[in-house]
């Protein structure tokens, strides 16, 4: 990013692309920057300035990006420019992206620091800045899923990537399956000692939605669902990529959840003892209901990092 102002004349600074579009390859967009820090989640007043417009805002926790992009649209933004509340904050949820126009908009990532020295220029003289977009090429890229073993969508989003998948070797595409899970606040506050809430496991530290209502599973069996998904992708990758994509074909309406599921892994030969070692030593004891599970940990972690509320998506 190229920073154009009176007194200092040019200066230059690195951004993160927070939208990739291909189209963007190559080419220098140059606007005017609107200062939206103080009343970015309320409605922006019209931008009726001839010049194209870049809205300056930070990604943090007092409201959803997605609200904060459709305001900037509104008002007639051309850019989005997120300055970073710290590192972990260098990732925009894509929930609405199927649905929300206003997502084609380009976004940008500066500092936290970059943003509050825009913002105080700004107070004294109009900026200039200019985004020179040069998409860096890799003969290897990281493809990270999110998804949730009792949502629907997830299964189409990898049935739908499996052929491609199958074309791909791991020189090419490094691939990794997050799972989302939900937390349960109220047992955090007793300590995660809770060992009746059938949709959590880990005293509430993991919870899930009951997949099939009324029916014979819950919340804990979609759960272990998702470790038994993730030692399989432990395991053997390629034997992930069939599994899952049988088991959203086969396993779904979770009736016969245990029988389903058995049978998908001898259809794919997949071997039932060492996944269910797998599973077993995920826990740090016996009790699952109680003890914490540290593969169901480190996708908790990974969630933070990534800021990841929505699945299902891909980044």
């Amino acid at each position: 990013m190229c920073i154009r102002d009176r007194i200092n004349g040019a200066s230059l600074m690195d951004v993160s692309l927070a939208s990739p579009d291909r189209k963007l390859n190559g080419k220098v967009l140059v606007g005017r920057v609107f200062d939206a820090l103080e009343n970015q989640c309320t409605p922006l007043p019209p931008i009726t300035e001839t010049d194209p417009m870049f809205v300056l805002m930070m990604n943090d926790s007092k409201c959803d990006a997605t609200i904060r992009v459709q305001y900037a649209a509104i008002a007639g933004a051309k850019l989005i420019i997120f300055g970073q509340e710290d590192e972990s904050s260098r990732t925009i949820n894509s929930i609405d992206n199927r649905f929300n126009p206003f997502f084609g908009l380009p976004i940008v990532f500066v500092t936290k620091i970059a943003a509050l020295l825009l913002k105080e220029t700004l107070k004294t003289q109009k900026v200039v800045v200019s985004f020179h977009f040069h998409l860096e090429k890799s003969k290897r890229i990281r493809l990270d899923f999110w998804l949730a073993t009792w949502m629907v969508e997830s299964y189409k989003l990898v049935s739908d990537w499996y052929p491609y998948q199958t074309l791909l070797s791991s020189k090419q595409v490094e691939f990794i399956p997050h799972y989302g899970t939900w937390h349960c606040h109220s047992r955090k506050k007793i300590g995660f000692t809770d060992q009746e809430q059938q949709n959590c496991i880990s005293g509430g530290r993991y919870c899930a939605p009951d997949p099939d209502g009324s029916g014979p599973s819950n919340g804990r069996v979609a759960l272990l669902e998702t470790v038994r998904q993730l030692c399989i992708f432990k395991e053997d990758p390629k034997l992930w990529w069939r599994y899952v994509e049988e088991f959203g074909r086969h396993c779904l309406d979770w009736k016969d959840h245990d029988n389903c599921c058995r049978k998908t892994m001898e259809n794919n030969g997949i071997d039932k003892k060492i996944i269910e070692l797998c599973i077993k030593e995920s826990f740090t004891d016996v009790d699952i209901a109680i003890e914490d599970n540290s593969l169901l940990k480190k996708e908790r972690d990974a969630q933070r990092v990534t800021k990841a509320v929505s699945y299902t998506h891909l980044t």
